[in-house]
């Protein structure tokens, strides 16, 4: 791929949680392309739950150089209701508007449109680029359990997928689906950051160091997504494991995780910085990945079973039709509700099937997140 110049139109922020936009991004910049990362935004009507890291403001527009390559551009705040259609087209074609300024600016000519939020389907019209690319993480019409806004989001996706001259899927379930839609589509599933997840040991981190052993942990977001009452019933069965959670907690997980308070053998260490994780990690006896199963899970890629892998550890996972089929899914013991406290006693006497670490850390190399960059790589040569 000859040195472009990247618009990506993100749905995480870049000095957050760092997912596959950083990280392709980040990559990218590093061969000398010069990359305006196009973070999100929130409603007028909400408060900034990200302050440090959300720069938007209410009516302007904020344009800033990260690093050499790397200029972050932060929209200006949402209309009230956005996730009307409406009011989503109203505010995502201004957004477009004002990111074909800022990219002008910074003299960009003929840049590559990268885009992860579909959303900004009304406004690629408004954007100049030379070819679209759709990296589409997950079925992200599923999270949404409002009718009108599934299909709304549907219309979005299904107009990035026809207009791509590359489509990017997470998931083998997202190949399927999309593979006879688009011009050309690709499976590149989620990765590990290999330089944080080196598989070198870890002191115990210390609001760790008391926890009675054994210690079945979960990193990551606690989000509507997950399965409480597997988890509950889980720890509530097998009351003599701690069961540690390494993560915020969203609006929609807060119920849940309530009630799992309420059991004694349930830990919640809140977020930790990345650099943190894998001490974590390393120090957990088995690690779960307890989705509900429904849509969302079919096509999820989850990041946090690669950093799993990565550390070696064996991993309890509720069904995941996507992840099952990928290459990692024969290092991960697949459970439903009636086997999932069953499987993890498996797993905690040493019965499960990536009980061999040393080969689950060899064979999840292939995972890393600059593996799944060069395999980004060879789908951009006519680029």
């Amino acid at each position: 791929m000859k040195k472009h110049d990247i618009i990506c139109i993100s749905t995480h922020y870049w000095n957050d949680f760092w997912f596959r936009k950083q990280h392709f991004m980040s990559r990218f910049a590093a061969l000398g392309h010069r990359i305006l990362y196009v973070q999100p935004s929130f409603s007028v009507m909400r408060m900034n739950e990200k302050p440090g890291i959300a720069r938007n403001r209410l009516v302007l527009p904020f344009l800033e150089k990260q690093t050499e390559n790397i200029y972050l551009f932060s929209p200006p705040r949402l209309l009230p209701k956005p996730g009307t259609a409406i009011s989503s087209k109203l505010s995502y074609r201004r957004f477009a508007n004002l990111i074909h300024r800022a990219a002008a600016k910074l003299n960009m000519n003929d840049p590559v449109l990268w885009i992860y939020r579909p959303e900004y389907a009304t406004g690629i019209d408004l954007i100049t680029h030379s070819s679209l690319v759709f990296d589409l993480a997950d079925d992200l019409a599923a999270y949404s359990d409002n009718p009108t806004r599934h299909k709304y989001l549907t219309k979005c996706i299904d107009k990035l997928v026809g207009s791509s001259d590359l489509m990017v899927v997470t998931s083998p379930t997202l190949y399927d689906k999309y593979k006879h839609s688009t011009r050309n589509c690709v499976l590149v599933p989620n990765g590990f950051d290999e330089e944080l997840f080196d598989g070198k040991p870890k002191p115990v981190p210390s609001d760790l160091a008391d926890i009675p052993r054994p210690v079945v942990g979960f990193i990551g977001v606690l989000f509507s997504f997950l399965d409480y009452d597997l988890i509950y019933d889980t720890a509530n069965t097998l009351s003599t494991v701690s069961f540690v959670f390494v993560g915020p907690t969203e609006k929609g997980g807060r119920h849940g995780v309530e009630r799992l308070k309420t059991l004694p053998n349930t830990y919640f260490l809140g977020r930790k910085a990345k650099e943190q994780i894998p001490s974590y990690v390393l120090n957990f006896d088995v690690c779960i990945n307890p989705f509900k199963e429904d849509n969302v899970s079919r096509a999820v890629s989850p990041l946090k079973v690669y950093e799993y892998l990565a550390c070696g550890k064996p991993v309890v996972s509720t069904p995941m039709e996507g992840l099952r089929r990928e290459e990692a899914g024969r290092w991960i013991s697949f459970a439903k509700r009636e086997q999932f406290a069953d499987e993890i006693s498996e797993a905690l006497n040493g019965r499960t099937r990536n009980r061999d670490s040393e080969g689950c850390v060899e064979a999840t190399r292939g995972f890393s997140w600059t593996s799944q960059f060069h395999k980004l790589q060879k789908h951009l040569v006519e680029f």
